[in-house]
């Protein structure tokens, strides 16, 4: 789950790494056309992160790259009124990403919203819904065979027992933190 340029990193890392069995996404995503008009952070210098992929573009816009994950769970939330994202563009990219989930018989794992009024946030009320979208799919039981549940390591919460590996794990072993416990159990 991330917000803003963390919302970025959610979808590219679910899109990336089979080990996240659910991605939400707030406050981050459209077209790369979209993004590239006057005015815009991208064309001032700022959250060029996206750009470290030199000449993906040529290949695969955004919404195609988020498109990798499918057909794992994924909850796209922007607000309507977003100076960063267009309204046009974010339904434009939402539009593209729900023709691949459609087309793996996965349109039930993909959630995209467009909240009227609101601008770049992540409101309480976004939140609430996001955790209970997760709840969906990663509670105990209820998640996609092969599917691993994930748990976010940091420093912020290694005081409660989690720390990221200290080996690379094979795509084939599911990820689990150092005390054998998921956080939500």
């Amino acid at each position: 789950m991330g917000f803003s340029l963390g919302g970025y990193r959610a979808w590219q890392v679910a899109a990336l790494s089979e080990h996240v069995a659910a991605t939400v996404s707030a406050g981050w995503m459209t077209g790369l056309k979209d993004m590239m008009v006057p005015g815009d952070n991208t064309l001032r210098g700022q959250s060029a992160f996206y750009l470290l992929h030199p000449g993906l573009s040529r290949y695969l816009d955004i919404p195609d790259v988020a498109g990798i994950a499918a057909p794992r769970p994924m909850m796209l939330l922007g607000g309507e009124a977003d100076p960063l994202f267009t309204p046009a563009g974010v339904r434009a990219a939402y539009a593209r990403m729900r023709a691949v989930w459609d087309s793996q018989g996965a349109g039930h794992r993909l959630s995209t919203e467009l909240w009227p009024g609101l601008g770049h946030v992540f409101t309480r009320e976004m939140q609430d819904e996001a955790f209970a979208w997760l709840d969906r799919f990663l509670r105990p039981g209820r998640q996609a065979p092969g599917q691993p549940m994930i748990t976010v390591c940091s420093s912020v919460n290694a005081s409660i027992g989690c720390a990221p590996p200290t080996r690379p794990r094979p795509l084939s072993e599911p990820a689990r933190p150092p005390n054998g416990r998921w956080l939500s159990q």
